[in-house]
């Protein structure tokens, strides 16, 4: 048998400072990357709606907790019709128009297609 000798991960301590007082975080030297699909959690709604007091607090640690680790999430059984979020979706684009350097049509067109993955979940 032999032994596979790796490297040791290199990191560096982050400070976040918070309402609380400065939190620490342990992070990757490595540079910056696109997340993937899998890595954007995904909240199923579905609980909100359900007359068990113990299944909406279930939902609202997960909800807290990825918002905490995470900072972003999707959301899906939201109830929301989806004329209301198509013309959301059209004051938004309509309202950035202003600031081409960051909404460019690249950066539309990933934000469009990713919305749409997710919708598929």
């Amino acid at each position: 048998m032999s032994a596979k000798a790796t490297a040791p991960i290199s990191t560096k301590k982050l400070e976040l400072r918070t309402a609380y007082g400065p939190v620490y975080r342990d992070v990757l030297n490595t540079p910056p990357r696109e997340c993937t699909i899998e890595e954007i959690p995904v909240i199923d709604l579905t609980p909100l709606y359900s007359s068990s007091l113990e299944d909406r607090k279930v939902l609202a640690k997960a909800v807290r907790a990825t918002a905490v680790n995470t900072g972003f999430f999707y959301i899906k059984n939201h109830g929301i019709d989806e004329e209301i979020i198509a013309d959301a979706k059209k004051q938004l684009l309509a309202s950035v128009t202003p600031f081409p350097v960051f909404w460019t049509s690249v950066n539309l067109r990933w934000i469009v297609s990713l919305s749409s993955l997710w919708r598929k979940r």
